[in-house]
């Protein structure tokens, strides 16, 4: 075995490590390590939005002392090593560390990893214009060559395109409208579930309630979080089912006591967290066709659960169930109606996933409120999104939602990331122009539905009877 003391380039941020190769292995095998060691820490700590390729670094020893041939990289790793130990300018070459000497018998070589930062930002730029009218934000460039203290420029206006795009979607927005009782004792609980899925392709959502009755137990008392984890809307419980652990989120009083609203209130939550889901499928899909470097996340299941309180049987029991998750530690990406400049690769990706969920909708809705906490996921940590909220512009998809308002506020605040730039998003101003015309079109519609008396918020179908009769004009926004 020979024991190789890897180090970081001189950056703290970067770190060192001690990886483990047999003598067989090539150094370009030890390059690869390296490099997939680092890089969580480059686009972390760093903020960078790419990870590092092998051909952004090389392999010095320790001291910035380089190999006396470049095409050492291609030996084995014992005739690496014997080419340097047995010269007379070993001592130069072969230093060792502490570190080293507290492993376990073996050979050591102590070796560093030189970052090129100028490969690595001809690689990964991008200009903030294309022929498009696109806007994107270029990389962060760093002062030294370890990634230290880094400036860049920000995008200061925007182009729109000569000839605005006309957007295809098959999306179809579900107009459902719009619980709040103290906390029961510890009891078990028969209760039916509610469950949601989300059409892949209209992204329309079906509800099933399920006739079902299941037992389980729910806690007597509210789980206490921290105050910067804490929601405002919803309380949180614990709900046990054959021994597997959920948490039961309640909502906290609203002002609504009708039981049917309550009901609505927990199917819109439910139904966001589904079509939430249903669109970052989407978006790895066409991330993986699109060469766009994004770090994986996802979202987490959801269903209801509804018992009678046997003590008042008017009061409605509802909660909304998601798998209890390994941290409550929650990170915030979007608000309601503001957003922050991605400032990292898993940010960047949050955001650009918010632009494509608007094109992809050719400019109909719009997730904001985007939050996650770090789970345990096939024994790793990955990024689970959860309590999504949205805006419509047509108002309708959620409590919160602030319609055409809360679009336009995204796209006054939104800047375009690098993963914007390689999935070639359609520009701000152009979406500006298609949300205009989805408001106009939708007022006409209103209109029309009015004078006939048929209600088109309350029933989608309205609108194809409308249609199908002339009364409206076909739609400016193509489906597919």
């Amino acid at each position: 075995m020979i024991y190789l003391v890897l180090l970081g380039h001189r950056s703290p941020e970067l770190g060192s490590a001690s990886l483990t190769f047999t003598g067989s292995q090539t150094m370009q095998e030890v390059l690869r390590a390296a490099v997939a060691q680092i890089s969580p820490q480059w686009t972390g700590r760093l903020s960078h939005m790419f990870d590092l390729h092998v051909d952004d670094c090389e392999l010095q020893f320790r001291g910035k002392k380089l190999f006396k041939e470049q095409s050492h990289l291609f030996l084995s790793i014992q005739k690496f090593y014997d080419t340097y130990a047995k010269g007379a300018d070993r001592a130069y070459f072969l230093t060792t560390t502490k570190e080293a000497t507290r492993l376990t018998k073996g050979t050591f070589m102590c070796l560093e990893v030189f970052v090129n930062e100028n490969k690595y930002l001809t690689r990964t730029s991008v200009d903030n214009e294309d022929s498009d009218g696109f806007l994107s934000l270029p990389l962060r460039s760093s002062k030294s060559q370890a990634g230290g203290a880094r400036g860049g420029k920000r995008m200061t206006s925007e182009r729109p395109s000569k000839k605005p795009r006309v957007l295809q979607s098959e999306f179809l927005e579900s107009e459902l409208s719009i619980l709040s009782t103290p906390p029961m004792a510890d009891i078990d609980i028969r209760f039916t579930k509610t469950t949601c899925v989300v059409y892949k392709r209209t992204k329309f959502p079906k509800i099933t309630e399920h006739v079902e009755i299941i037992q389980g137990k729910i806690s007597s008392k509210e789980v206490v979080l921290a105050a910067a984890d804490r929601g405002r809307s919803k309380e949180l419980f614990t709900l046990s089912i054959n021994d597997e652990i959920f948490a039961a989120k309640k909502f906290i009083k609203h002002g609504l006591t009708s039981p049917p609203y309550n009901a609505l209130l927990f199917e819109l939550a439910c139904v966001a967290c589904m079509l939430l889901a249903s669109f970052v499928q989407d978006f790895f899909e066409e991330i993986r066709s699109s060469g766009a470097e994004v770090e994986v996340f996802t979202v987490t299941d959801a269903f209801i659960i509804r018992y009678e309180n046997e003590t008042d049987p008017t009061v409605d029991q509802t909660y909304l169930v998601e798998p209890m998750r390994s941290s409550t530690a929650t990170t915030k990406f979007t608000g309601t109606l503001t957003n922050r400049e991605a400032i990292g690769k898993r940010e960047a990706g949050i955001m650009a996933f918010a632009h494509w969920v608007l094109q992809n909708t050719a400019g109909k809705f719009l997730f904001v409120d985007l939050q996650g906490t770090i789970t345990e996921h096939d024994g790793d940590g990955i990024l689970m999104l959860f309590d999504p909220m949205s805006h419509s512009y047509t108002q309708t998809s959620c409590a919160g939602d602030h319609g055409p308002k809360g679009i336009y506020a995204f796209l006054g605040s939104h800047i375009c990331t690098t993963v914007c730039k390689a999935m070639k998003l359609i520009s701000l101003p152009e979406l500006r122009t298609i949300l205009q015309r989805n408001v106009d079109d939708h007022a006409y519609e209103d209109q029309i539905a009015q004078e006939h008396g048929l209600a088109v918020d309350e029933y989608p179908g309205d609108r194809e009877q409308l249609q199908r009769e002339g009364f409206l004009q076909p739609p400016t926004i193509e489906n597919t």
